[in-house]
């Protein structure tokens, strides 16, 4: 099964952040809209001007971000 490498899940262990752009390994991208002790949201995006833009479409939530990472989303 694909995977991303260890330094990049590293990276959004670190980094990722509200407004951060996400992206999953089945090829859908993200940006993360909450991370807090209630959990994290990922929305979908959509182009404006060549500009990735939040909608109000939330495609995935996590408990954390290890349950984040182990279904395949991480920074972008």
């Amino acid at each position: 099964m694909p995977s991303w490498s260890d330094s990049l899940k590293n990276l959004t262990r670190k980094e990722a952040y509200p407004g951060a752009m996400m992206k999953c390994l089945d090829g859908r991208d993200g940006m993360m809209s909450a991370k807090s002790q209630n959990g994290i949201k990922i929305v979908a995006v959509k182009s404006d001007n060549c500009f990735p833009v939040p909608t109000d479409e939330v495609i995935a939530e996590y408990p954390n971000v290890e349950a984040m990472i182990d279904d395949g989303w991480v920074i972008d």
